[in-house]
């Protein structure tokens, strides 16, 4: 039996008792033994490894044995016999061919381990790449999905900064529009004062012409006063007053107690002289029955004969109302 053979039977446990104490001697002095032990066990764990545990049947060992019996054995040189061993070399024969046939099956059995194992090493080395190319994926979405995660917040930092700041800009026009409403309020007002302030101011000032012009009529040198008396009767307790000068082409009328006409009606002035009725100024009364009015004249007021106070329509007429009751007062220019 070869070293070889002792390894491989060693390895399956198949020696006896003192082979199997040989066996171990020659390992614990050969490094290069022990390899050879660690590969043939090796071997046989992947074997054992790649292969389902089946239950055999009972006669399977004796079928197997008849097989690996009748496996045929190359011839193999042996030595010339002598005389004193022909039994060990008849007892040797079956035995090695046992060993040979073992070593064939094994062989056998390696070499479809080999290529099995082969192509597992070659499809765990492709799921191995396929893995690693689907975790550098990985890395690199988890890296590009941290990226774009922290350019949304990033976003979302500035979109509430926006919103923020957009809602300070409302906050403030809505401020603004309502100061802008409360001063255009306020100017309205200030300008509706104003307007009935300057209303209020021309007729102050229009008033004060008026008194001044009045003034300038009574402060004339030889003013005179000259009472018109009432025709009417309804108006019997009215008066009406002429303040002139003779050679002054202005005077001022007065009447007290006379009642205010309607919007559409208003008191008209006339100069007579003849048959020549010279329409003036047209006037109305307060409530209290008062009123003043300015007479002017292209002539002298002493150039006139009388004068009289007519009902007349609003805005005045070119002619006297022919009704007798329109004509209020009528006086002597004396």
């Amino acid at each position: 039996m070869t070293q070889d053979e002792q390894i491989t039977l060693y390895a399956l446990g198949a020696l006896d008792e003192h082979e199997q104490a040989e066996v171990g001697r020659q390992l614990a002095a050969s490094v290069h033994l022990r390899a050879q032990l660690a590969e043939e066990q090796a071997m046989l764990h992947a074997l054992a490894a790649g292969v389902s545990l089946v239950t055999p049947p009972p006669a399977a060992k004796q079928r197997v044995m008849d097989r690996l019996l009748a496996v045929p054995v190359a011839p193999r040189r042996q030595k010339p016999a002598t005389l004193n061993r022909p039994k060990a070399v008849s007892q040797a024969a079956p035995r090695s061919s046992l060993i040979d046939a073992l070593r064939w099956l094994l062989s056998g059995l390696a070499i479809a381990a080999t290529a099995i194992a082969a192509v597992l090493w070659f499809q765990i080395n492709s799921l191995r790449t396929e893995m690693s190319a689907l975790q550098t994926t990985l890395r690199t979405s988890q890296a590009s999905l941290a990226t774009a995660n922290a350019r949304a917040d990033k976003l979302d930092q500035q979109v509430s900064a926006i919103q923020a700041e957009l809602e300070a800009k409302v906050a403030d026009l809505t401020n603004a529009q309502a100061n802008l409403s409360q001063t255009q309020n306020a100017l309205a007002q200030a300008q509706s004062e104003g307007n009935s302030f300057k209303v209020n101011a021309e007729q102050s000032v229009s008033q004060l012409n008026q008194a001044r012009s009045e003034l300038a009529v009574v402060s004339q040198p030889g003013v005179r006063a000259a009472a018109l008396p009432a025709l009417n009767r309804d108006y019997i307790s009215s008066t009406a007053t002429l303040f002139f000068a003779p050679q002054s082409n202005s005077a001022l009328v007065t009447v007290a107690h006379l009642p205010a006409l309607s919007p559409n009606q208003s008191y008209q002035v006339w100069l007579i002289r003849g048959d020549q009725r010279v329409p003036s100024s047209v006037f109305n009364t307060t409530d209290l029955g008062e009123g003043r009015l300015l007479v002017q004249s292209r002539e002298p007021i002493s150039a006139f004969q009388r004068l009289g106070i007519t009902i007349e329509p609003a805005g005045g007429s070119a002619s006297p109302n022919p009704d007798p009751k329109g004509l209020i007062f009528l006086g002597r220019v004396a």
